[in-house]
């Protein structure tokens, strides 16, 4: 298996980390992927793997978390969650 690592950094386009790994074709698995990070905004990540297989693409979205301000005036009205309420 060769892997090669790849930056794309173009200003009207996202940043991309590009991953090929070809792999050697008399070995019992020996199917080549691609793997491809994209920042499209600060908060996200879209994250693409594809193989030489027409069938098997899998595209996941992460978005970071942004925790809730319990104790000021955040999403949830500046109360604290008890627990026990008795």
């Amino acid at each position: 298996m060769v892997t090669t690592v790849s930056f794309e950094n173009e200003e009207d386009q996202p940043q991309r980390l590009i991953m090929d790994q070809q792999a050697e074709q008399d070995l019992k698995f020996r199917v080549s992927s691609r793997l491809t990070l994209e920042a499209p905004t600060a908060d996200e990540l879209l994250m693409t793997y594809e193989t030489e297989v027409p069938a098997v693409r899998a595209v996941r979205r992460l978005v970071r978390h942004k925790p809730i301000d319990k104790l000021g005036g955040g999403l949830g009205g500046g109360s604290r969650k008890i627990s026990a309420p008795f």
